[in-house]
């Protein structure tokens, strides 16, 4: 199964570039995220806490960074997962690339290549395509969000400058 999405991000292409390409911020944002560790300079342990349907999954698994090209913005990743309890899995290959969109806004791409097993193989597109949408939706909010948050906490006024 592949799954192409995109978003938008109001902020420079600069500012965008460097927390997608800066691990592991991008990791930590990602929805339902319980735990990452680096097990290694760009390889990454973690769990992640999902709904999908009627289930509740707790997938454990590893990912590995594998490509981060600053000449063309692009970010591979080779990773997969397994939920313990039902014994649902993945594996996957992703492809992102970050976009100027103006002076301030930007574009990601996604495009994940995943292959699915167990009870995940079972529930089909149908009940995924749509998870797949909103949770790149809820990561666009979140590294948006950490973006602004990181900018604010960098940037100090003129004023209070002056008084220190």
């Amino acid at each position: 199964m592949i799954v192409k999405e995109e978003f938008i991000i109001d902020c420079p292409h600069a500012d965008a570039w460097e927390f997608l390409s800066n691990f592991p911020s991008p990791i930590l944002v990602i929805p339902g995220v319980i735990k990452v560790t680096e097990a290694s300079p760009l390889h990454y342990l973690g769990a992640v806490k999902v709904h999908i349907g009627p289930f509740n999954f707790v997938f454990t698994g590893n990912m590995n960074i594998t490509l981060i090209d600053h000449r063309t913005c692009r970010v591979d990743i080779d990773g997969g997962a397994t939920d313990c309890m039902t014994g649902a899995h993945f594996k996957a290959t992703a492809r992102t690339q970050t976009l100027p969109l103006g002076e301030k806004r930007s574009k990601v791409t996604i495009e994940v290549e995943v292959g699915l097993g167990g009870l995940l193989g079972k529930m089909g597109w149908y009940i995924l395509r749509p998870k797949a949408r909103q949770v790149v939706q809820a990561y666009a909010k979140l590294v948006h969000n950490d973006i602004v948050s990181r900018k604010r906490a960098h940037h100090v006024p003129a004023l209070q400058l002056a008084a220190v």
